[in-house]
């Protein structure tokens, strides 16, 4: 059953003709605002399973959520995924750290009640955040196969670096970044994408200047040895900084392959930002689909290593095995030169 149907039929059974007297209704039901409660009449906003239980145990219904045409018996079972960038993709790279940052800080009233699990499969560009010359080359790499923002058809760091909105609105996402407590697992070749990806484009010749395809290594030792730091002492921080800021439980995971996602749990909602076609993430608040994540998520927790504060000999070799990769990269285009 459709949810316009649904409320159709729960409409008819109160017996209520004016729209406005039902939208009261449902609202004092569900005990949300009459706008709240409009979006949902009318589909703007999913009703979420325990809602929709909710109005059905208020009115003694009965609702099959089986498909009367299928020949399994199986439920169907609707949700809807959220996107802003696919829906209207950026038309410049601020808009896009912008809608990052706004995402980021609307958590921000459920401190200090809420908790965040990733699981990356890439690098995260919370991660690349301090790491900037890094940082707008990935923003290069994704304009060319997802954006259409305008560009020079040459990618050069001086271009971006005189962005200033732009650099401001990073700055303030990593600072949110670091302020949360959260748990992340990172696949051992987590790290794979970015350097095939400069290896490909150093191919393609679209760097202007050469040495800006060195000054891009150089930053991703830095960055390893800054992953590295945190995970010894189970702290996020400022790149740089010596203080510590909030908590972090890091895994390392040998054997999935799924997409990378972010679950969000807090006593009053739940939500998950699943990657889809990088570096765009889509959303949902679907019930189900979040009880699955979550105990997706512990499930793969309890398959991988722990390496922050403890696991000292699986983390020296997962960081030795990075360097590695990074230190044949570099090689390889140096003897390009």
């Amino acid at each position: 059953m459709k949810q316009k149907e649904f409320f159709d039929q729960l409409q008819q059974q109160l017996g209520i003709k004016k729209a406005s007297i039902f939208k009261a209704k449902i609202a004092k039901m569900l005990d949300i605002s009459e706008s709240g409660a409009y979006k949902k009449i009318s589909g703007i906003t999913q009703l979420t399973l325990s809602e929709m239980n909710q109005l059905c145990d208020y009115m003694n219904l009965k609702v099959s959520l089986v498909d009367d045409s299928a020949t399994t018996g199986a439920i169907n079972h609707s949700f809807a995924f959220h996107c802003d960038d696919i829906i209207r993709p950026p038309q410049t790279y601020e808009q896009w750290a912008s809608n990052v940052l706004n995402h980021s800080l609307l958590m921000e009233k459920f401190k200090p009640d809420y908790k965040v699990i990733s699981y990356q499969s890439e690098i995260s560009y919370f991660h690349l955040l301090p790491f900037k010359n890094l940082l707008y080359f990935k923003l290069y790499a994704w304009n060319r196969s997802s954006w259409e923002i305008p560009m020079t058809k040459k990618f050069n760091l001086a271009e971006f670096r005189k962005n200033y909105a732009l650099n401001s609105l990073l700055d303030k996402a990593y600072e949110h970044y670091i302020s949360y407590k959260s748990i992340e697992i990172w696949h051992i070749d987590f790290l794979d994408g970015v350097l095939s990806q400069l290896k490909y484009y150093y191919q393609l010749d679209i760097f202007e200047k050469k040495e800006d395809v060195l000054e891009i290594t150089r930053e991703l030792s830095k960055l390893l040895s800054h992953l590295e730091e945190i995970s010894k002492e189970g702290q996020k921080k400022l790149f740089g900084k010596k203080k510590k800021n909030s908590p972090v439980d890091i895994y390392v995971n040998y054997m999935h392959t799924s997409s990378s996602l972010i679950y969000i749990e807090s006593p009053q909602f739940r939500i998950i930002y699943n990657l889809f076609l990088h570096p765009n993430y889509i959303r949902s608040q679907d019930e189900f689909i979040c009880q699955y994540t979550d105990r997706w998520l512990q499930s793969l927790i309890n398959q991988s290593e722990l390496i922050s504060g403890s696991g000292e000999l699986i983390r020296n070799k997962f960081f030795m095995e990075l360097a590695d990769k990074i230190d044949r990269l570099d090689r390889e285009l140096r003897d390009k030169f």
